[in-house]
């Protein structure tokens, strides 16, 4: 998962803005970026993010809604292969492969 991102982030200036106090930013994923990254500083931009959160373009909406269905494709697929004595992870599992086939095929 970070190998694509830090990818993604080459090249674009060394710089890198953060919400640091948002939740959906893991610390293990910050880290593992600073690894892969080591001439890229991260900044605190969590007043500029915070503002640009509130008012969605279309652009934004578009990948919100492919998202959305990516997502639950995920979901249905798990839940289809719900069966007795499978654990948490092995479901966890089946979801994700779905989200990376309809994402590779999107």
């Amino acid at each position: 998962m970070l190998d694509p991102l830090a990818h993604a982030l080459i090249g674009h200036g060394g710089k890198v803005g953060v919400d640091y106090w948002h939740g959906s930013l893991r610390q293990g994923v910050l880290e593992g970026l600073k690894l892969r990254l080591p001439d890229t500083q991260f900044v605190d931009a969590s007043g500029l993010l915070k503002s640009i959160r509130i008012v969605k373009s279309a652009a934004e909406i578009d990948c919100l809604r492919h998202s959305a269905r990516i997502t639950g494709q995920g979901i249905e697929a798990a839940a289809a292969a719900i069966r007795p004595g499978m654990t948490d992870n092995e479901i966890a599992a089946i979801g994700a492969e779905s989200f990376w086939r309809a994402a590779v095929n999107s």
